[in-house]
């Protein structure tokens, strides 16, 4: 494990200290990339490869997305209880392949209105296509949770998903009870200021 991060840590201090490690993800870069990446998405068969130790490795996205899944629900699980149930309305921000979102929606059936928005007009499409026919299997994986009662939650949920900006939020002041984002503000470090800001505006009450 020690070897892992130091790896990864030696990777991003060459990319922060060294012009030629860097590049800029501008507006066009990422929906060129994330385009190209939803033309064969699919949450159980799709794998990356990673540099670990020196060593190409493979993993593969359900893995990834259990692991982010089981995380937010118990960060989720805990507000929920803080509020005694009382959260209402939640926020994915840059809900990317929306997989995150329709478990969390499958696994807290009291929480009935669920936003997420993406800058990819492509992830848009792919995500309203994975609303209207859910990848049950994968997110019985995820959750743990029998196909036939994710598929009643989901559709007894207000979900929806919409193309914008993180840095111009399209929702009104306090909307959302809570707002969370995975792997997406250190995608903008020039400005993730701004997006704190919109998120600011646009929770009422939690957001990590």
């Amino acid at each position: 494990k020690q070897k892992a991060y130091l790896s990864i840590l030696r990777r991003y201090i060459l990319k922060s200290c060294f012009r030629k490690f860097r590049f800029f993800r501008s507006e066009d870069f990422i929906k060129a990339q994330y385009s190209e990446f939803e033309k064969n998405n699919s949450v159980s068969r799709t794998r990356a490869t990673r540099e670990l130790n020196g060593h190409l490795v493979q993993w593969r996205f359900i893995d990834g997305a259990k692991f982010r899944v089981s995380y937010v629900r118990r960060v989720l699980a805990q507000l929920n209880f803080e509020t005694c149930g009382g959260l209402k309305a939640v926020l994915d921000l840059g809900s990317g392949s929306v997989f995150m979102t329709l478990a969390l929606a499958a696994c807290f059936p009291t929480i009935k209105i669920w936003r997420g928005i993406d800058l990819t007009p492509a992830r848009i499409i792919a995500a309203n296509s994975l609303l209207a026919d859910p990848p049950l299997q994968d997110l019985r994986h995820a959750t743990g949770l029998d196909e036939k009662v994710i598929a009643k939650r989901l559709g007894s949920s207000d979900i929806k998903f919409q193309e914008g900006n993180i840095l111009n939020l399209p929702y009104p002041d306090e909307s959302f009870d809570v707002v969370f984002s995975a792997q997406v503000i250190e995608q903008l470090p020039r400005d993730y200021h701004r997006a704190f800001e919109e998120v600011r505006r646009v929770t009422a009450n939690y957001a990590f």
